[in-house]
C-alpha cells in the first residue's frame, strides 16, 4: 500500500465543538476516527457514482477508437516502459481514468509517456520518478 495522504480542513468553532465532545463521549476515539468515519459514509452513500463498475463504463465510454486504449478503475494500477513500449509500437494511445494511485515504473521516461499518453484523469496521487510525477501534475493543471 502507498501509504496516506494528509489535508487540511478548516471547521467552524462550533462544528470542531461538536465533534470534540462526541469524541470525549466515547463516540469516535479521536476528530480524525470522527472525520474518517464521515469521509466513509459519504462514499457509501455515492458508491453507485464512484464504484469500479461506474468508472469502467466511463472509461469504455470515452474510448475514441481502435488505436485508442483505455486503463482505468479503483485502487491501484501500474504502469510499465513494457506495456508503454508495447502500445508505442502498435502505434497506439493510452487514455488513463483512476481513482486511486497509478503507479509508473521507474524506467518510464516523460519522452515516452508523451509519445503514448492520449490523456489522462487522475483523481488522487501518481508514484514514480520525480520527473513523471511533475508530468503528470502539468498535464493535470493544462
Amino acid at each position: 500500500m502507498y501509504g496516506q495522504e494528509k489535508i487540511t480542513l478548516n471547521l467552524n468553532a462550533v462544528d470542531l465543538a461538536k465533534v470534540d465532545y462526541l469524541a470525549e463521549q466515547g463516540f469516535y476515539s479521536s476528530r480524525s476516527d470522527f472525520i474518517r468515519t464521515a469521509i466513509r459514509n459519504q462514499l457509501r452513500e455515492h458508491e453507485a457514482i464512484v464504484s469500479d463498475e461506474a468508472l469502467s463504463n466511463l472509461v469504455q465510454w470515452e474510448k475514441h477508437g481502435e488505436r485508442v486504449k483505455s486503463i482505468g478503475g479503483i485502487g491501484v494500477i501500474s504502469l510499465s516502459r513494457r506495456q508503454l513500449e508495447d502500445l508505442a509500437a502498435q502505434g497506439s494511445k493510452l487514455k488513463i481514468f483512476i481513482v486511486g494511485t497509478l503507479a509508473v515504473g521507474k524506467d518510464v521516461t516523460v519522452d515516452l509517456l508523451e509519445q503514448v499518453l492520449d490523456s489522462a484523469r487522475i483523481y488522487g496521487v501518481v508514484k514514480g520518478t520525480q520527473e513523471v510525477t511533475d508530468y503528470f501534475r502539468s498535464i493535470k493543471e493544462n
